[in-house]
């Protein structure tokens, strides 16, 4: 379950029945596309708002990955039917005019990639230190 503010919560059952065997719950998976197309996103006020999601996620067995785009940091799971989960931590205040330029870069056929992030770190699931194992 995850707290959606404003006293909501989101919730995933994991099915048990025969009739759901052959079923993909996966968001993106399920469709055929790479798991980050479709993933939920919950917004952190702040860094340390990321350390607690991340902590229950490796105790939970799941690996975790922490990037920093630059203007946000997010750490990503897979959620057990293969859902990606985000939380992200906004740095940097968006106004008109980076608006303006996604407006451009949607309407753009073949839009320049974005630089390289500055830093990816992987958190193995069940590591107790909470040390990344691997820094890019």
């Amino acid at each position: 379950m995850y707290d959606t503010g404003g006293g909501g919560i989101l919730a995933f059952w994991d099915l048990h029945d025969p009739r759901a065997e052959d079923f993909d719950a996966a968001l993106s998976r399920g469709l055929g596309l790479p798991t980050w197309v479709n993933h939920l996103a919950f917004d952190a006020a702040d860094l340390d708002g990321l350390d607690q999601p991340r902590d229950r996620w490796l105790a939970c067995g799941l690996d975790v990955l922490r990037i920093d785009h630059g203007w946000a940091t997010s750490i990503y799971t897979d959620d057990p039917s293969g859902t990606m989960v985000e939380w992200c931590c906004t740095r940097q205040a968006l106004g008109e005019a980076e608006a303006a330029r996604a407006l451009e870069l949607l309407a753009d056929p073949a839009p320049p990639l974005a630089p390289m992030t500055t830093a990816i770190e992987f958190f193995p699931a069940g590591d107790p230190g909470r040390v990344p194992i691997a820094t890019i």
